[in-house]
């Protein structure tokens, strides 16, 4: 699979375009738990926001109202 071959849109063409110009290694894919992210009553966060505070993704960058993806570098 070409890096983020199976995902298409803005987000995914700028960081293709980024990639040119600032050579980094990344990987595209869903949030886990294909989720934006809410506080749970534990104080822990799901889904991006929780990709984020678990430091699992270093970037997150959202594809549709669904949908998410987290960006590894």
């Amino acid at each position: 699979m070409e890096k983020g071959g199976d995902y298409e849109g803005y987000c995914k063409d700028l960081v293709k375009l980024l990639n040119e110009s600032l050579p980094y290694n990344f990987e595209m894919r869903l949030v886990r738990d294909g989720m934006y992210g809410a506080e749970m009553p534990d104080g822990e966060w799901n889904g991006m926001i929780g990709e984020l505070t678990r430091k699992v993704s270093r970037v997150l960058i959202p594809l549709t109202p669904a949908v998410a993806i987290g960006v590894q570098i």
